[in-house]
């Protein structure tokens, strides 16, 4: 059976990004005159461990009013004649003497404003709804194409079954499995479901697919409810309609503070995706606590085999953690079956399939040879 992906929750239908394609900004000009206020102009000493240059001041005024000078000329080994020195403007506001002119730089206009707001609201729209042909009608247009079969195959029906799991008991007991060791089989009937019916207007194949699969909890996370922290963290009506937010890496997976990347920023407040705004309201996946959970401090005592709850691992690149990708291998479904099942040589599952098929086609019933001018 081929792969496939999870049920769409909170964590698999985030979206890589906010918006497709680079953010739309609004420019108030390539460039701003930089003028003095009337101040000495700070300067800072970069070179004061040289022995060639050294930054003297005609005022006294430590940082202020410095030049540069060649002490010895001629007698160091390695000085030159000519030395200079570097000197950086003082990053204090206050001793800069320079300021940015903002009167004489070319604004936005409403017009400008009003373009970029929906230009953004356009990319935004892209993200979610795609941009394929048929995705950009139906989500700019609200248009569903008529042509099923427009750019991708057309998905003609399917259904899904649960699985009937039935406990069994260890009777007898042994070395190697106790009295009372549990072990389970299970098994489910589609005989009563019809998939579809369809009248094809041009050559093509009929496929079919199944999948087993499992439903997603999580064990390893910290609910966004927990990391607020001021008021404009919590919802209200005037904030319901803004861009989509950003997923916490520790919503999934939580390693703690003192896990950082190359920059010393925590792991856990990295952005693992995006989501609607205030979707932690409107979703709740599933999870798994206390012993149930995998990965206790003495994982023998943990009651994993009784879920199919994955266990995130963070990726590390040259060293560096960085938390779980939303990516392929994320998305895609694979539930950790070997941990419940009691035999682990055979396979999993088993599937006895049985197609019934009524089908109209262009042809006679039977195939009699016949003549030219008919059949005599």
């Amino acid at each position: 059976m081929f792969k496939r992906a999870k049920k769409h929750d909170y964590f698999t239908s985030a979206l890589p990004f906010q918006q497709k394609g680079a953010p739309q900004s609004l420019s108030i000009g390539v460039s701003a005159p930089v003028v003095g206020t009337g101040k000495s102009l700070g300067f800072i000493d970069t070179v004061t461990t040289s022995d060639n240059v050294r930054l003297l001041s005609t005022s006294g005024t430590l940082g202020q009013n410095l030049f540069t000078t060649s002490p010895n000329i001629g007698t160091a080994v390695g000085q030159q004649v000519g030395t200079t020195g570097s000197i950086g403007l003082s990053t204090n506001k206050n001793l800069s003497g320079l300021v940015a002119d903002l009167q004489n730089v070319t604004g936005f206009t409403i017009s400008d404003l009003r373009v970029a707001i929906q230009l953004q609201a356009l990319k935004e729209l892209d993200a979610r709804c795609g941009t394929r042909y048929k995705e950009y009608v139906k989500g700019h247009f609200n248009v569903t194409i008529s042509d099923a079969t427009l750019d991708r195959p057309e998905y003609l029906g399917g259904y899904s079954v649960p699985f009937n799991i039935i406990p069994v008991a260890n009777t007898s007991g042994n070395s190697t499995d106790p009295q009372g060791n549990l072990s389970a089989f299970g098994v489910t009937n589609t005989s009563t479901y019809r998939c579809f019916s369809k009248a094809f207007e041009e050559h093509g194949f009929v496929i079919g697919f199944a999948c087993v699969r499992s439903t997603q909890s999580y064990q390893q996370g910290l609910n966004r409810m927990w990391s607020r922290k001021n008021k404009y963290d919590f919802y209200d009506p005037l904030l319901a309609n803004l861009s989509e937010q950003s997923i916490k890496m520790k919503e999934l997976l939580a390693q703690g503070s003192d896990i950082v990347d190359s920059e010393g920023n925590p792991v856990d407040e990295k952005t693992f995706g995006y989501q609607e705004a205030w979707a932690e309201l409107r979703y709740k996946p599933n999870m798994i606590t206390a012993q149930m959970r995998s990965n206790l401090k003495n994982p023998e005592k943990s009651l994993d085999v009784w879920h199919l709850s994955q266990v995130y691992e963070p990726q590390v690149d040259n060293g560096e953690n960085l938390g779980v990708p939303l990516n392929q291998e994320f998305i895609e479904e694979n539930p950790p079956v070997d941990r419940v099942v009691a035999v682990f040589d055979e396979p999993h599952f088993f599937s006895d399939n049985y197609f019934d098929y009524k089908c109209t086609r262009e042809v006679p019933l039977y195939g009699i040879p016949s003549y030219l001018l008919g059949r005599l």
